[in-house]
């Protein structure tokens, strides 16, 4: 999926950007100059390839609001609106949604309002809200409508509880705002990003839905909270005059606030993972991933970083690899290597572990002694690739960061990092071990003959597995064309043809789609190549849902299998690979179906004279190849 975000270099806009690149889709950022005059082309271009537009941007409210503010607070917002409308009313094919952002800024501060409250407040933020929102309510008709007013966005990495937290930090003393009962709406940042993607997944969802947490607090009872998870020393409240004298009419949303209440949103089931104070204070996050396939867990993963405890002190290029049993429990086998007395001592532990209860696939338990289960709780992980992980347990005393290859790229480990911070885990006490490179380059050997014409190559994205399928391809037009390979040797059946199954960006031209168009290109490849040819295939059929394109990756390479080419295919569908065994016995049994129906025919095949026998022997030994092949 295309999300196109305004605004995605924000506190909001940064982490709405992680949520939904960790989960596979595409973000494409819109940028402050697309929004300037004589650059409509350019925005209508961007969003014309997207199925999701969300629209969030709009210059900080906590300034003091001097007309020359006020004036950027309404362009950052309704100017840009506005020319995000004009765009999709130039698109041809529309986007399925458009997320626009308000606040509840717009609510009146006397009693309680939701959705359905038709009143608004008085004063510049509600004006200003109902502007923003009154230009969005352009949205073409072809495209769902859905207006989210934010409460006060809480993480401690960002936004308002940063500013709240510097007198916590510097002096131990937490700062209310007076007087202190105004009401508080506010909103978990984690809950923030799930609700964005309920309200895109769920077509039903359209007009305003307030992005609040269910549980009503006031402003001395949210900062009261606060003092008390980071140990504060004393509470006090702020007089109003303070604020006033410092943000002038700013100062308004600070010191008076409405009452809101989630009414949609818990209409429609949406579960908060944190719908009260005692849950967002209460210490470190380890809830865990919602769904686990443990076929595509399985493998070796490589230790990145860990608090480092006694069991492992000491030990570097540690490994774990993980086996299905029969039984559907886990094998476990740690490796890791210590120093003792200059030696290099090699380590290894076996253990067991199983998932306790399917309702919470992330939760796994592990024993490698006996009946001593430990928590081993999946916290975060890589969906798409399943090629990095992060590791806690019950306690916030254990943290890991796995991959799949020896080295993490720094965009992946800092995600990773700051995913453990929001988590509420100290990342200060982690220590990194990452596999030391070695000296030798470790060349990599594929050998096409009769038991191994085709070869899945799974792994980590930049693990090298599109190298290694272009560099064949280039081997073989260099060697097949008379020129020197960069090699010291090469030996190789010429091909009767070449044939490439990449990935091709989407055309929104094509009634078929990228899913569509990749099953064509590969039905036109397989009437055309034959048993001679070679075929190479990156990232095949992963432009839909896993379970679909697994199925549709296992049926051509199924096909594959009967007509006998040299094929490569890389994916991230490691589930495929470990279903090799199964498809090669399928093909040995029909194999053997067709050895029997040869014997029967053997008699058809016409007598060659002396001339013709040489020159299919002659043929046979240039193309090493084997009768399948004939």
């Amino acid at each position: 999926m295309n999300i196109a975000i305004s605004g995605a270099s924000g506190f909001i806009g940064r982490h709405l950007t992680a949520y939904f690149t960790e989960r596979g889709h595409r973000v494409i950022p819109l940028a402050r100059p697309m929004f300037r005059e004589g650059m409509l082309g350019y925005l209508t271009q961007a969003l014309s390839h997207c199925d999701v537009v969300i629209n969030l941007a709009g210059a900080p409210i906590s300034k003091r609001w001097t007309p020359e503010h006020k004036r950027e607070l309404y362009d950052s917002r309704i100017r840009v609106t506005h020319r995000i409308i004009s765009a999709l009313n130039a698109v041809r094919t529309k986007p399925k949604v458009l997320i626009s952002a308000s606040a509840v800024g717009i609510y009146p501060t006397e009693g309680d309002s939701d959705e359905y409250t038709n009143t608004r407040g008085g004063g510049f933020l509600a004006d200003l809200c109902y502007a923003w929102e009154k230009e969005a309510r352009r949205c073409p008709s072809q495209t769902r409508l859905v207006i989210t007013r934010f409460g006060i966005v809480i993480s401690p990495d960002g936004g308002a509880m940063v500013q709240m937290l510097r007198p916590l930090k510097l002096a131990k003393i937490g700062t209310a705002i007076g007087p202190g009962t105004q009401p508080f709406p506010w909103i978990d940042i984690r809950d923030l990003c799930r609700a964005m993607d309920f309200i895109i997944h769920n077509e039903s969802v359209s007009g305003v839905v307030n992005l609040v947490a269910p549980q009503q607090v006031s402003q001395w009872a949210f900062t009261k909270a606060m003092s008390k998870a980071y140990n504060a020393g004393l509470t006090l409240i702020v007089p109003k005059f303070v604020f006033r004298f410092m943000y002038g009419e700013a100062a308004s949303f600070l010191t008076t606030g409405p009452s809101v209440r989630p009414t949609r949103l818990k209409e429609m089931n949406f579960r908060f993972e944190t719908p009260t104070l005692e849950q967002l204070f209460s210490g470190t996050d380890r809830t865990t991933v919602d769904e686990l396939d443990l076929k595509r867990y399985l493998g070796r993963w490589y230790e990145i970083a860990r608090y480092d405890h006694r069991f492992e002190r000491g030990m570097s290029e540690v490994t774990a690899t993980y086996t299905l049993l029969p039984n559907g429990t886990l094998r476990v086998e740690n490796e890791g290597v210590r120093n003792e007395e200059g030696k290099k001592i090699h380590k290894k532990a076996i253990g067991k572990a199983y998932v306790p209860d399917p309702a919470f696939p992330g939760r796994l338990k592990v024993s490698f002694f006996l009946w001593f289960y430990s928590d081993y709780y999946v916290l975060e992980l890589d969906t798409v690739g399943y090629n990095y992980a992060l590791i806690g347990s019950r306690s916030d005393k254990y943290l890991w960061i796995l991959s799949r290859t020896p080295h993490l790229p720094e965009d992946i480990k800092k995600k990773l990092l700051h995913a453990a911070a929001q988590r509420g885990y100290d990342t200060g006490k982690l220590a990194v071990f990452e596999t030391e490179e070695s000296g030798n380059i470790v060349p990599n050997d594929l050998d096409f003959d009769r038991d191994r014409r085709v070869y899945i190559l799974t792994g980590a994205n930049r693990g090298g597995k599109t190298t290694i399928t272009q560099a064949v391809g280039q081997l073989f037009v260099l060697a097949q064309g008379g020129i020197y390979i960069p090699g010291k040797a090469f030996t190789f059946s010429p091909v009767t043809g070449i044939f490439t199954h990449f990935p091709a960006d989407e055309d929104k031209t094509l009634d078929l789609g990228r899913l569509g168009e990749e099953c064509k290109r590969f039905k036109a490849i397989y009437e055309e190549a034959d048993s001679r040819s070679l075929l190479l295939m990156n990232e095949s059929f992963s432009t839909t849902s896993f379970e679909e394109g697994y199925y549709i990756a296992k049926d051509s390479v199924r096909a594959i299998l009967h007509k006998g080419m040299r094929t490569i295919y890389n994916t991230h569908m490691h589930k495929l690979a470990f279903d090799v065994e199964e498809m090669n016995e399928e093909q040995q049994k029909q194999i053997l179906f067709l050895g029997s129906l040869r014997k029967r025919m053997i008699l058809k095949v016409p007598i060659f004279t002396r001339k013709q026998r040489l020159s299919v022997t002659k043929c046979l030994i240039y193309y090493g190849t084997n009768r399948l092949l004939l």
